[in-house]
């Protein structure tokens, strides 16, 4: 397939067009647990919650593990902190503050803006909303491009192109495909974690 990311995105669909007895990981459609934006004394916390109906969340997630371990590495990431984030039950420093992977906003020595902007960091990659991007890949062989393409935060397919065409051209190389959740977590996951 070429790059890892459409290989992601090519299962994905092919696993919801024929609901494979034994890979049953995408065929599920229910999201339990959300990401959510909160504030803690001023401080923008990531935390993890049950999804409502009228919930507001960043990401969606199957289990609380897999929820946990995403936000256990995008405090590290971004070096927040695990106490505001509610990874680490203690009334004084976190660990990440031990290790000088935090700085100190769990004992107030980080001003609030300086840490809520890290935080508006990763929360403006993860949504796609108002993203359009026609990202290039390594494609199938050398002399060959992969692409993916997404418009106004909508998956809109991907595709190969040989290495040479010129970027307007690009768009007619896509091969639509459906834009759903698992799509979306793929993506956002994707362009969170390419450096």
């Amino acid at each position: 397939m070429g790059s890892e990311l459409i290989s992601l995105l090519y299962e994905s669909h092919l696993i919801k067009k024929h609901h494979p007895i034994y890979n049953r990981s995408q065929r599920r459609k229910i999201y339990q647990y959300g990401l959510f934006l909160s504030n803690t004394n001023g401080y923008q916390a990531l935390t993890i919650g049950k999804i409502s109906s009228t919930s507001k969340v960043i990401t969606t997630f199957s289990t609380l593990n897999e929820a946990k371990e995403m936000l256990f590495r995008i405090t590290e990431k971004y070096q927040l902190c695990q106490k505001i984030n509610g990874l680490y039950k203690t009334k004084s420093s976190c660990f990440q503050y031990q290790l000088k992977m935090c700085f100190g906003a769990c004992l107030s020595m980080e001003a609030p803006d300086s840490y809520n902007q890290r935080v508006n960091e990763f929360v403006s990659k993860t949504k796609l909303q108002d993203y359009t991007s026609l990202i290039e890949l390594e494609g199938r062989s050398e002399d060959e491009l992969g692409l993916v393409y997404i418009k106004n935060g909508n998956y809109k397919g991907f595709g190969f192109c040989p290495m040479n065409t010129p970027k307007q051209t690009q768009l007619k190389f896509i091969t639509p495909y459906e834009n759903n959740r698992d799509i979306q977590r793929i993506l956002v996951r994707y362009i969170t974690n390419r450096p």
